[in-house]
């Protein structure tokens, strides 16, 4: 029996973001960990999109004033998993795979 471990994904966006189709990635690749949405309180995300995000998200986060860092840790403190991973909304995830992730030990980075 494989451990299967629990991760919070934790996703940032900056205020002048409109393509959000990685989170609808992330949910069919990655369903059963967490997804965090940490973006800039500025964004004006349409009332489609935003329904569009929360049916691919599990918590969203607008952080006034936004910086990168300000992004990960509002996105990191909602997080509920003890494994949290961080991308851009512009990250690629098309080589990785669920496998990839359970591989991953603590205090193990990757870039």
């Amino acid at each position: 029996m494989s451990f299967q471990k629990k991760y919070s994904i934790i996703v940032i966006a900056s205020k002048d973001e409109k393509d959000f189709s990685l989170l609808s990635k992330l949910k069919n690749k990655f369903s059963g960990h967490e997804i965090i949405l940490s973006i800039d309180a500025d964004n004006q995300i349409s009332i489609e999109t935003l329904n569009e995000i929360n049916l691919n998200i599990n918590k969203l986060v607008k952080v006034p004033d936004s910086t990168r860092g300000k992004s990960l840790n509002a996105g990191a403190l909602k997080a509920e998993n003890d494994y949290l991973w961080f991308l851009h909304i512009d990250s690629q995830i098309d080589r990785i795979e669920r496998e990839d992730l359970n591989r991953l030990q603590k205090k193990q980075l990757y870039f």
